[in-house]
């Protein structure tokens, strides 16, 4: 369906831009963050989507210290799909440190239901147990890998409670209204 289509039936649709980005070299990230070299979620700088090799010798040790400058330049970064990294399930203080320096962890839907392995919906379910700084994502790279959202915000619910679906679902409200009408005078947004 074209966009032409979707507005002659109703439907509204707004496409924002954003990306993972990888960060290895913390140094070249914040160099290239100032130069303006990436695509944040929805192209400001309110928040934007980390992803970390799968590869733990490829993790930077200085981590956290990232987050906390990013969060002084008024950036809440997001970890993309934590529970998917070994890294991450192995060291628990890893992905601690990096929350407690104001990172917020985007869960993937697919491996909440389970689709990337039981060790992924473990971690799914500890994090959003234990961490009120998530989202729920689609990671929707292509159509193989798409519940979509009403799926991972029902599993939640299931397991959750209803408290706790609608939790994300607001946090994922804030988060889109931020990037479609940011306020003149962004700083930080609420929630933390």
């Amino acid at each position: 369906m074209s966009f032409g289509e979707l507005a002659r039936t109703g439907v509204s649709l707004i496409v924002l831009p954003g990306s993972e980005v990888q960060v290895i070299d913390t140094i070249a990230y914040r160099n290239d963050f100032e130069a303006g070299l990436y695509c944040h979620l929805g192209d400001g700088r309110a928040f934007t989507l980390l992803e970390f090799n799968w590869n733990v010798e490829l993790y930077p040790p200085e981590a956290p210290q990232l987050v906390s400058w990013l969060r002084d330049r008024g950036t809440v970064p997001i970890v993309a799909h934590p529970e998917r990294h070994g890294f991450f399930r192995d060291d628990p203080t890893r992905l601690r440190m990096l929350v407690r320096a104001g990172a917020w962890l985007q869960v993937t839907v697919d491996s909440l239901l389970g689709y990337h392995g039981p060790a992924p919906r473990s971690a799914a379910d500890e994090l959003l147990g234990s961490y009120r700084e998530a989202l729920l994502a689609s990671d929707a790279h292509n159509l193989r890998r798409c519940s979509g959202l009403s799926a991972g915000y029902a599993c939640v619910r299931d397991r959750f409670g209803t408290k706790r679906a609608e939790d994300l679902r607001l946090r994922a409200e804030e988060v889109l209204s931020l990037l479609i009408d940011p306020p003149d005078s962004y700083s930080q947004p609420h929630g933390d």
